[in-house]
């Protein structure tokens, strides 16, 4: 998906194929948002008409959730194979797990205080998709396409625009903002693999510009 954006004969010609230019703006829809918070993101379209998700979310914003995706996927895929296999709680407690973080340290190894965890190569590999990013963006060509794509995708897919947030301040769809403000506040610590309370259906991260949220990968 975002390979394929990075490629050079997209950058070049000025344009990409509509289904990975929809699937990259699903992620940023439905994954990079988290990061940022509903919250943060209402005020933000409140006071920002002309904006959209494109122009709120950073490079570092969509590396950190491509990072954090990556890395739990084989544990999550495990997870899932063990669900569909294990019909007893007692098969899944005696599963052995092999699928590790790709790019995290291992569950149980105790980290220094205010140690985020992450290994030298999961920062290397977040530098490099954002430099990817950032350059990216500098090629208007193909970032106004990306703007131009998600102006129909957010009209029957996004709930993160200024549409949504304008419908709800005025007495439309009230009760579901207000369930999201909720779970809002719901938001705790980042969670990973081996730690109490993870949940292997969902990550709960910690914002890249410090919100915090559930994402499920």
């Amino acid at each position: 998906m975002f390979g394929q954006l990075r490629n050079s004969e997209y950058a070049s010609m000025g344009e990409a194929s509509s289904e990975h230019m929809v699937s990259f703006l699903h992620f940023l829809d439905n994954y990079v948002s988290k990061l940022v918070g509903r919250r943060e993101l209402d005020n933000y379209f409140k006071f920002n008409r002309n904006k959209n998700l494109l122009d709120k979310v950073t490079p570092s914003d969509i590396a950190y959730a491509i990072l954090l995706c990556e890395n739990g996927a084989g544990v999550w895929d495990e997870s899932q194979l063990i669900k569909a296999t294990c019909s007893t709680t007692e098969e899944k407690k005696n599963y052995v797990r092999e699928a590790t973080q790709m790019y995290h340290v291992k569950r149980g190894v105790r980290l220094a205080l205010y140690g985020e965890g992450w290994t030298k190569e999961g920062k290397s590999y977040h530098g490099e998709i954002e430099r990817g990013l950032v350059n990216l963006k500098s090629k208007p060509e193909l970032w106004d396409i990306l703007a131009e794509h998600w102006t129909d995708y957010a009209k029957e897919n996004s709930t993160n625009s200024y549409e949504r947030v304008h419908a709800s301040s005025t007495g439309v769809d009230g009760d579901e903002d207000q369930d999201n403000e909720d779970e809002d506040e719901d938001a705790c610590e980042l969670l990973l693999p081996g730690d109490q309370g993870y949940n292997d259906s969902s990550i709960t991260v910690e914002g890249n510009n410090g919100g915090e949220d559930n994402v499920a990968v």
